[in-house]
């Protein structure tokens, strides 16, 4: 992953890509903002996987696919619409990754691939870690439940990768996807 920086986060993504060629990592994140056409170069070289960074709106999110297939096949893409977490406007992202989904299964070709939600953005809300009144008390179990909270609402609405942090919170998820899915 990278910093946020288009130009920093460019240069970094040349070095790794070649330095794991073979490994097929999912760099993280080719975006608007940056240079699409050599960052998804520098991917496509050492055959990794792009990281497709959105703001929250499904037609930026076609657009920049879009933009990608220029250089990138297909299956070299992942989608992420950007994920707003609880506390934060955790229902828009949830309406709009739902809609994604929805697109894709009534033929939009443009939004049917894997989408992954930044889980982690949890930790932004300050609910998730600020000393609070003692009826909010513990902290430190409040910050994995706001992650938890988050990964099961993107799961919900159609997530194929949630990306976390906090170990409690990712088993937790672990848990409930187990639980969901035994026969």
């Amino acid at each position: 992953g990278g910093c946020g920086d288009p130009m920093k986060d460019l240069a970094v993504f040349k070095e790794v890509t070649e330095m794991a060629k073979g490994e097929r990592l999912l760099i993280s994140s080719i975006s608007s903002w940056m240079n699409i056409k050599e960052a998804a170069e520098t991917v496509k070289r050492f055959d990794h996987v792009a990281l497709a960074l959105s703001g929250m709106d499904m037609n930026e999110a076609r657009e920049l696919n879009r933009t990608l297939y220029q250089t990138l096949p297909r299956e070299q893409i992942v989608m992420d619409p950007s994920t707003a977490s609880l506390g934060s406007g955790l229902e828009f992202t949830y309406t709009l990754m739902a809609r994604i989904r929805l697109a894709a299964m009534m033929g939009d070709d443009e939004l049917q691939h894997p989408m992954s939600s930044g889980v982690t953005n949890a930790w932004f809300a300050r609910e998730s870690w600020k000393k609070m009144a003692p009826q909010w008390e513990p902290r430190e179990l409040r910050g994995p439940m706001w992650e938890t909270v988050t990964a099961l609402t993107s799961i919900a609405a159609g997530c194929d990768f949630l990306m976390m942090m906090h170990p409690k919170a990712i088993q937790t998820v672990k848990d409930v996807i187990q639980r969901l899915t035994a026969k």
